[in-house]
């Protein structure tokens, strides 16, 4: 592993570090503040506190990637500063609205389909505090994002897993490590702790990390023959790291014609 990737790696594990802490104080906040008995009142009391813990996060998540862009930028070697970018509008109301879409929302369908009131309320909880990830996090990817557009150092940015990318992380992982704003957005899920990387000309990687390359080996035996299978397939992989990608690869031409010998028996 190089130096950028060891530093990119401690800025993603920052940044989900400091997201974990933040999600510890709304789920202390959610279990003080919500009442089964009263779920609209009591969630607007929350949704106003939580709104902004959540906007806190997201700027120092964008001070915290400003500080990672501007290091990775000097030991890449440049000279040059990072461009003046400025950061993104604070966007309450884009909070407000990820939390009762994920939570309440949901809770409340719950409830009218019969649900028990405190058994709704759980799994909101959980739901919020995913979407608050996903909110918080994605201020710093847009902040590293913005500058490698901006920057003409750069070739552009790459994705960064969090270790335990799910399907849908490792399959844009493992397609390759360039982007830019011509090409493609950040694709995140709720709960998605995966960050972004620079991605500078004169880096001989071209983006790729031991993660991405090992990620695009096994997407390629994957779809070498058919498509559609991915998601099994990943899921056989993280369940079976002791084989080999030849052991891999084998198991994975075997599963996809077991599934179709029995459609045509069927």
């Amino acid at each position: 592993m190089t130096t950028q990737e060891i530093l990119a790696r401690r800025h993603m594990q920052q940044q989900v570090r400091d997201v974990a802490r933040l999600q510890v104080i709304l789920a202390e906040l959610w279990d003080r503040t919500m009442d089964p008995a009263d779920i609209d009142g009591s969630f607007l009391r929350f949704q106003a506190q939580a709104s902004a813990v959540i906007k806190a996060g997201r700027r120092s998540g964008e001070l915290t990637a400003q500080e990672y862009y501007d290091a990775s930028k000097v030991l890449a070697g440049y000279d040059k500063p990072a461009p003046d970018v400025e950061f993104q509008p604070t966007e309450t109301k884009a909070n407000r609205a990820a939390l009762h879409a994920t939570s309440v929302a949901n809770a409340k369908k719950a409830i009218a389909n019969g649900t028990p009131a405190d058994q709704a309320l759980t799994a909101a909880k959980a739901a919020m505090l995913r979407s608050a990830k996903r909110r918080i996090l994605e201020a710093p990817r847009r902040r590293i994002i913005a500058l490698a557009d901006a920057d003409g150092d750069t070739r552009g940015w790459a994705r960064v897993s969090d270790g335990k990318p799910c399907h849908f992380c490792a399959m844009l992982l493992g397609r390759g490590p360039i982007y830019s704003a011509g090409t493609a957005s950040f694709s995140a899920h709720d709960g998605c702790g995966c960050s972004a990387k620079p991605v500078f000309k004169n880096d001989r990687t071209g983006g790729w990390d031991p993660t991405s390359r090992r990620l695009n080996d096994l997407y390629k035996a994957s779809t070498r023959d058919v498509g559609g299978f991915w998601r099994t397939d990943y899921a056989y992989a993280v369940a079976h790291p002791e084989l080999s990608l030849e052991e891999l690869q084998a198991a994975f031409d075997e599963r996809h014609a077991a599934y179709f010998a029995a459609r045509q028996t069927s």
